[in-house]
């Protein structure tokens, strides 16, 4: 079972030496008596026992061991390969053996191999008997959204590509796209003594690469190359020794941003296109990045259409990718060994050689170059059109052949081919000292810790228990108020002067034993109102003047006495609703509290206990820094806003949609990544404040895939996310 088989000794018998038509020819002239079986054994060196057995019909079978499955069954199988090979699953030789298990156990026949498992034998003559259907080739990965595409996303693209193509030469019709030339040469097979467990070779390579623009016509013609460097500056020596015509450029990230593709658009294609007559077609993928306002009126005045692929789909789709780029990558390997074997000192491409060495690999592609391109246009369809050229390579489409197949053979694939991520679990922090380690039993204490905590502070689901119950009282506001007595005994009856709201982005809160009549001298402290079972109970009173007296709990009359008045005063709109709720770490129930406090989370006022201040005063100074700071602000400004946090404060990027007056407005968020900032998949609009705004930005660049950056702001001096 995939042992190694043993070979022939020498002077033992001699095997067959004949092919089968000769052994026809031999028993057909015996047959028909022309010869003798002896005669027929000199003339054709065939044994005369063989002869003798095919003229009487006897063991008719090969010699040899027999075939474990039928004919039927090995065509079942190999139907399965084809099919998960189509699919994107193909098969590898001990998963056919698995497969080959799995079918024989469902149909009880285990007894066929040993240990019910083919060896390693039966799957080699299994792919000789059937080389004309079969074959083994190396794959190459892509990833899945690349895999689900359909006939229905290529069936449009051709529509709208036939009408593209109406009356337009094969010159006027270009691709283009954009590769790297790396610096590692890759691993290729060299010669070394026996038992050598590492074989290694010595070489300088890096994880670099070069970004290289290209562009060809559907008649073989190349544009000339556009190379971008990955560096803050250009120098001469980077640009010269190179191709003709070529042209250098750099960017920050070494890939072709908005702006170094608009200057490819201006330099290569707009001169290309100047030559010509007539419609021109542009071919290339849809990245954002890689079209603008200026390219798209630069088209319309020089008659220049442009067709964006299908997404995910340029493996297939690209004519460069389909032809072009095999042939030129391994031709750069070849050229890339060689400048690494004389250049051994250099730890990667030197940019001062890159331009001589892109002029030796086009060289080297030159004969061949016109060709491939000419293939690339051909094997995608485009020129000449014909779309089932990649029909054909996707699996759902309806002229493919039905396959018939046995449904225990694909078991296997079943098991084996279904997604099971495993489960993601919320991840904590744990601070921990540099250098100290943790045990797995010490991380399940502090999750232990973790929850107790969070458990005896106030969570979000008590809050909209609290909000619903102050919807069902505000229903009832005409209704008499009840004052709430949990023990009428030795508890004080205080009736509620203002409106309370259980709003979670409130954070005021008042000293009761100021608001509190002189002459009601002893207060229950360790009494909770927000605590109290029948919440229900609580009395509403809305209030109807600015400035509310304190009432007299044992006439229940308003006090005319000026120390017992208490201000309300319209909140500042300051607290984001991206903020988190201010909590109380004070235990209600301790004894040693100096005053009992009561917690007003109204959205719309807030008491101040201190009268020293006025509420003129304050609303003024408010209102001013407010217009100070926001004097330019305007819709589709870019903004830094500040958010405040319980321990740090967290700054967003946003875009401003809509300003409602002059105290707020609406802001859609941004996303960072590396000072880079992108708008997520679902948009974060929130209502924001002017007093938030900690800076206003300018115009931003553009960057590659849609990013946005403010290059003239230094992000390191907040907390940005």
């Amino acid at each position: 079972m995939g042992g190694s088989r043993s070979r022939r000794v020498l002077g033992s018998r001699s095997y067959k030496n004949y092919s089968a038509q000769m052994l026809d020819t031999a028993v057909d002239l015996v047959n028909r008596k022309i010869i003798s079986s002896l005669e027929a054994s000199k003339q054709f060196l065939i044994p005369r026992r063989t002869i003798d057995n095919k003229v009487k019909k006897k063991h008719p079978k090969k010699p040899g061991a027999q075939q474990r499955l039928t004919a039927a069954e090995e065509l079942d199988i190999i139907k399965v390969l084809t099919v998960a090979a189509d699919f994107g699953s193909p098969v590898s030789r001990l998963e056919l053996r698995l497969i080959v298990r799995t079918y024989l156990n469902k149909n009880n026949k285990g007894h066929l191999f040993k240990h019910n498992l083919p060896g390693k034998w039966w799957v080699k003559n299994f792919l000789n008997r059937h080389k004309e259907m079969l074959t083994e080739r190396a794959v190459q990965n892509i990833k899945r959204v690349r895999a689900s595409t359909n006939t229905d996303d290529f069936e449009n693209y051709f529509e709208n590509l036939r009408k593209s193509l109406d009356k337009i030469p094969a010159k006027n019709i270009l691709n283009y796209d954009e590769t790297n030339l790396s610096d590692n040469p890759g691993s290729t097979k060299c010669i070394f003594k026996r038992k050598v467990k590492y074989p290694e070779r010595i070489m300088n390579t890096s994880k670099g690469n070069i970004s290289i623009m290209f562009a060809a016509t559907a008649d073989g013609t190349l544009l000339p190359t556009y190379t971008v460097y990955k560096a803050e500056h250009l120098w001469t020596t980077w640009c010269e020794n190179g191709p003709g015509k070529a042209r250098y450029n750099r960017s920050k990230s070494g890939w072709f941003d908005s702006t170094v593709f608009q200057d490819w658009f201006n330099s290569v294609i707009i001169p290309w296109a100047d030559k010509l007559d007539g419609p021109k077609l542009i071919i290339g993928d849809n990245l954002s990045s890689h079209l603008n306002i200026d390219i798209v009126s630069k088209c319309e005045e020089r008659n220049i259409r442009f067709t964006f692929l299908p997404p995910n789909s340029t493996h297939i789709s690209q004519p460069l990718d389909v032809a072009f780029f095999g042939p030129l990558k391994r031709k750069w390997r070849d050229i890339l060994t060689q400048y690494k074997i004389h250049n051994p000192a250099e730890p990667q491409i030197n940019k001062a050689h890159f331009p001589m060495l892109l002029k030796s690999l086009l060289e080297a592609i030159e004969i061949n170059s016109k060709a491939n391109i000419c293939a690339g246009f051909k094997a995608t369809g485009i020129v000449p059109f014909n779309p089932q050229t990649i029909l054909r390579k996707i699996p759902d489409y309806e002229e493919q052949n039905n396959y018939t197949i046995d449904t225990a053979l694909l078991d296997y694939l079943k098991a084996n081919r279904t997604a099971n991520p495993l489960q993601k679990l919320r991840n904590k922090k744990l601070n921990i000292t540099p250098g100290k380690s943790i045990s797995s039993q010490e991380v399940q204490l502090f999750m232990t810790k973790k929850k107790s905590k969070l458990s005896r502070e106030t969570n979000r689901s008590n809050i909209n228990e609290a909000q619903q119950t102050f919807l069902d009282l505000e229903t009832n506001l005409d209704a008499e108020p009840v004052i709430d007595e949990p023990n009428s005994k030795t508890r004080p009856k205080v009736t509620i002067l203002s409106e309370v709201r259980f709003s979670p982005y409130n954070c005021a809160y008042a000293d009761l034993t100021k608001m509190l009549p002189q002459n009601l001298k002893k207060v229950d402290k360790s009494y909770n109102i927000f605590k109290s079972e029948s919440k229900e109970n609580l009395p509403v009173i809305q209030p109807e003047e600015e400035f509310l007296e304190y009432i007299d709990y044992e006439n229940q009359m308003p006090s005319t006495s000026a120390d017992n008045k208490r201000l309300i005063l319209k909140k500042p709109e300051s607290c984001n609703a991206k903020k988190k709720i201010k909590r109380d770490n004070s235990d209600d129930n301790s004894e040693n509290s100096d005053s009992y406090s009561l917690r007003d989370t109204s959205e719309d006022e807030c008491f101040i206990p201190s009268e020293s201040e006025s509420c003129e005063d304050f609303e003024e100074q408010n209102v001013q820094n407010t217009v100070k700071k926001c004097e330019t602000l305007r819709i589709d400004s870019y903004v830094l806003v500040k958010f405040c946090g319980p321990k740090t404060n967290k700054y967003y990027v946003g875009k401003v949609l809509d300003i409602i007056d002059d105290s707020g407005m609406y802001v859609k968020f941004m996303r960072n990544r590396k000072e880079e900032f992108y708008w997520p998949h679902i948009d974060d609009i929130s209502y924001t404040v002017k007093s938030d705004i900690e800076i206003i930005l300018g115009i931003p660049h553009e960057g590659r895939r849609g990013t946005l950056r403010f290059d003239c702001i230094d992000f390191s001096k907040y907390n940005v996310q």
